[in-house]
């Protein structure tokens, strides 16, 4: 009774005859299927690990950067406040003016526009 040989193509291109097969073919699983979806499993995992890094540095920088404007709005409105216009105008030398004179105007000392 004749024996089946069985023939494989390998990598450099050499017909190999092998009785044991099934180990030709573990070995061609392994290198061909298994240790490039690993790696391509290392690559993905090291990608997820860089970008879940800039994520949290960069919820970082957002957290100090809303920290900044807090406090930039809380001394925007001390600037903008009454009592620290009134306590500039007084640094300038003006005082507070008691009571207003207006001069009067007569009717015929006012522009008109004349028609023709």
């Amino acid at each position: 009774m004749p024996t089946a040989v069985l023939t494989i193509l390998t990598f450099p291109l050499k017909i190999v005859s092998s009785e044991k097969p099934l180990k030709r073919t573990l070995f061609v699983l392994v290198v061909f299927v298994i240790l490039p979806l690993l790696a391509f499993y290392l690559f993905q995992m090291g990608e997820l690990i860089k970008n879940n890094y800039l994520i949290k540095n960069h919820q970082s920088q957002i957290q100090q950067i809303a920290e900044s404007n807090m406090s930039l709005q809380a001394s925007a409105f001390n600037l903008l406040s009454l009592d620290q216009a009134e306590n500039e105008i007084a640094s300038m030398g003006f005082v507070k003016v008691g009571k207003v004179k207006y001069i009067p105007l007569l009717s015929n000392y006012l522009a008109k526009n004349k028609t023709r």
